[in-house]
C-alpha cells in the first residue's frame, strides 16, 4: 500500500465509528427480520397449513424403495446359503468371538495381491462342463470324444474348455441310465435345454421354497419376479424330470441336496406353471434331479 500512496486513500477509523457501523448494520437486521415475522403472523392461515402438509409428506411405501422386486435364482440360491452358514456360526462362535475384525493390509500389498491371485479353476471347470453338456448331442451316434472335438472346431467351445472338462466323467454321465433317458426324450424331440423364465411368486411361495423375503407391510398380492435358466428337462409320458447338473467338490450327496433342493423345487413349479396355463392341462413335475460330476451320481431331491 504505501508502494502505491497515489492509488489507496488511508485514513484512520476511531472505535465509536467502527462500534456505531456495527450497531446501525445489527439494526436493520433486526428491522428486516421483525417485518418478515409480522408478514409470517398475517400469511392465510390455510394456505399455510397447506403448504406445511405438502413439504412435510412422508411417502407411506418408503420401505418398499429399498426392497428388490426381481431375484436370478442364483441370487437367492447365494443369499440363502449365507444365511443359513450365519445361523450355524453364530450357534457354535461365542458372542465375544463374533465380532469381525478386519486387518489392515496396505494399497501396494493389495495391488499385489490382486495381481498374483490364482484363477478360480472351480468356477471355469463348472462353466466349461455346462456349456459341453449345453451343446452335447444326444440323439447323435458319436461319442463324447469325437463331439468335444466337433464343438472345438465349430468354436462352440474353447480350447481352455477342453482341457478343463474331464471327458471321463461326461462319458460316465450319457451312459447312465439318466443319460439313456436323455436321449431317448432327445430322439423324440422332447429334450429342452438352457430355458429361461421368469416369473411371479407371492412372498407366501417363496417362503414355502426356503426363500423368505421377510417384508414388512407386504400385500398378499405383491409379486417378486424369479428369473432363472433351468439346465436340461424332458417330457416323459408320465411326467417332467428336470436335473441340474453340479460341479461342486462335495463328499455326500446330502450336501449336494441340502444346497440346490429348493433351487430344484422353483424350477419344477415354474415348469408346471408354464405347461398347465390351459386349465384342462394337468402335467407335473415327476423327477426332480441333481448330478454331481464329482461323484458320478444321480440325486433325487
Amino acid at each position: 500500500v504505501l508502494s502505491y500512496g497515489n492509488r489507496y486513500q488511508l485514513r484512520a477509523v476511531s472505535v465509536a465509528e467502527l462500534v456505531t457501523e456495527e450497531v446501525e448494520q445489527r439494526t436493520g437486521e433486526f428491522v428486516t427480520l421483525k417485518m418478515r415475522m409480522e408478514q409470517i403472523a398475517q400469511a392465510d392461515a390455510a394456505l399455510v397449513e397447506e403448504l406445511e402438509k405438502r413439504f412435510s409428506f412422508r411417502y407411506p411405501h418408503a420401505q418398499a424403495l429399498e426392497q428388490k422386486n426381481k431375484y436370478s435364482v442364483s441370487e437367492l440360491k447365494h443369499r440363502a446359503m449365507r444365511e443359513k452358514l450365519v445361523q450355524e456360526e453364530e450357534e457354535v462362535t461365542p458372542l465375544f468371538m463374533q465380532e469381525e475384525i478386519v486387518p489392515y493390509v496396505p494399497p501396494f500389498v493389495r495391488r499385489l495381491m490382486q495381481e498374483e491371485e490364482a484363477v478360480n479353476q472351480g468356477a471355469l471347470r463348472g462353466t466349461a462342463v455346462h456349456r459341453v453338456m449345453e451343446c452335447y448331442d444326444f440323439a447323435a451316434g458319436e461319442g463324447v470324444r469325437e463331439q468335444v472335438e466337433r464343438m472345438l472346431s465349430e468354436r462352440k467351445i474353447t480350447e481352455d474348455m477342453k482341457r478343463l472338462v474331464k471327458l471321463p466323467l461326461v462319458e460316465q454321465f450319457v451312459t447312465s441310465d439318466i443319460g439313456k433317458r436323455m436321449q431317448r426324450a432327445g430322439q423324440a424331440g422332447k429334450l429342452h435345454r438352457e430355458k429361461a423364465f421368469v416369473m411371479g411368486f407371492t412372498d407366501e411361495e417363496l417362503a414355502r421354497f426356503g426363500f423368505d423375503e421377510k417384508r414388512e407391510n407386504a400385500q398378499g398380492s405383491d409379486l417378486t419376479l424369479i428369473q432363472g435358466i433351468i439346465d436340461v428337462f424332458w417330457e416323459e409320458e408320465d411326467g417332467i424330470v428336470v436335473l441340474d447338473y453340479k460341479t461342486d467338490r462335495v463328499d455326500t450327496a446330502k450336501q449336494l441336496s441340502d444346497r440346490y433342493a429348493a433351487q430344484l423345487m422353483l424350477y419344477g413349479e415354474a415348469l408346471e406353471r408354464i405347461y398347465n396355463q390351459d386349465e384342462k392341462r394337468n402335467i407335473r413335475v415327476k423327477e426332480r434331479l441333481l448330478y454331481s460330476f464329482r461323484l458320478g451320481e444321480v440325486i433325487l431331491v
